[in-house]
């Protein structure tokens, strides 16, 4: 059985998506807390696709990086459901930097 890889908060987290063969996003995060904020943050800002998505997340801070599937549904996330402790960001947006393709 594969290890999980773990990351701390503060880690530097590439992230990038690719659904039917074409790249739709590229993500750098670094207020992620793990796993599970990451989906959830990748999912809320891929939501206008539909689809099964590859994932490819590198930990730029630590040197490790792995694939994974994630299925993808449209308009199903809302705003309020990114984070839970988005009031330490004014703007609502934890992240560093994203962009959708």
């Amino acid at each position: 059985m594969k290890k999980r890889k773990q990351f701390n908060r503060g880690d530097k987290i590439y992230t990038r998506v690719v659904l039917q063969g074409k790249q739709v996003g590229e993500f750098v995060f670094d207020c992620v807390e793990g796993m599970t904020e990451l989906i959830c943050a990748l999912r809320y800002r891929t939501r206008q696709f539909r689809g099964l998505a590859r994932i490819y997340i590198r930990n730029i801070t630590s040197g490790w990086s792995f694939e994974q599937p994630l299925m993808l549904y449209p308009g199903r996330y809302s705003e309020a459901q990114k984070t839970s402790s988005a009031s330490i960001y004014p703007n609502g947006d934890r992240y560093a930097q994203w962009m959708v393709m």
